[in-house]
């Protein structure tokens, strides 16, 4: 009866351990996609001022590779609605969406 006894509290030990294991995962996932979101508000005010000039017509954005999950899933987000995005590779050429009536 004992030995159940430590094998119960083993288990639940190692349940535990995993349990919290995951949580930290989850929560820096969710710290780094903060992060991310945050940085790409900043860098994308900075590609509009770019792309107020009448000269420029689009800005060409090189991302690493780490990112990449994340700014095609922003591509698609609410961030970068107001922009045409084409990606080719790593790289994403932003320019202003052009309305045709």
């Amino acid at each position: 009866m004992f030995e159940r006894l430590q094998s119960v509290m083993r288990n639940k030990d190692r349940l535990e351990r995993e349990r919290k294991k995951r949580r930290k995962a989850e929560v820096q996932e969710m710290q780094s996609d903060s992060l991310f979101r945050a940085r790409l508000t900043a860098d994308l005010k900075t590609v509009s001022l770019l792309l107020m000039d009448k000269d420029i017509a689009s800005v060409v954005v090189t991302a690493e590779d780490a990112s990449l999950d994340r700014l095609d899933a922003a591509m698609y987000d609410s961030e970068m609605a107001e922009y045409e995005v084409v990606k080719d590779g790593r790289s994403y050429e932003i320019r202003n969406k052009t309305v045709d009536f």
